[in-house]
């Protein structure tokens, strides 16, 4: 008895003191972590944890586009892109990938490409702003 005791205690003792780095994050808590250095506006980081997310779960479509959020935010419209367009081809009919992906080809020039998604984000009940559908026509009339 005193020996199952000793071995629950120093169980206990080996458990409370194991460093942060030692205990491994889930999806979800690398994908929560994202959230919260995204909304402090710390993209870089944000990156880096939904990166983790997608390495422990990379059919997750949701960190894709939270970090296809992130590059835009850092203007690497290009990355932006292929992460939205991972989460796109996850879930086709998904508003706010196809809405993110249009407004990262939009910024990036690809103006026909950001018309077709933000016009399939609309009909799908995104908030598409007729600004933005405007730029992309405006911008191929100019040509």
């Amino acid at each position: 008895m005193k020996i199952a005791f000793l071995c629950i205690a120093l169980m206990a003792v080996f458990i409370n003191t194991q460093s942060p780095s030692q205990v491994k994050k889930t999806r979800s808590e690398w994908f929560a972590s994202g959230q919260e250095k995204y909304a402090h506006k710390d993209y870089k980081h944000a990156i880096a944890d939904f990166s983790e997310a997608i390495a422990l779960d990379p059919k997750y479509d949701a960190s894709y586009a939270q970090r296809g959020n992130a590059k835009c935010a850092l203007k690497d419209y290009d990355g932006a892109i292929k992460d939205y367009t991972v989460a796109v081809n996850h879930n086709p009919t998904d508003k706010s990938f196809l809405m993110g992906r249009g407004i990262a080809y939009l910024r990036s020039g690809q103006k026909d490409k950001a018309r077709s998604d933000l016009r399939i984000a609309k009909a799908l009940g995104a908030p598409v702003s007729e600004k933005d559908l405007n730029e992309c026509q405006e911008k191929k009339q100019k040509k």
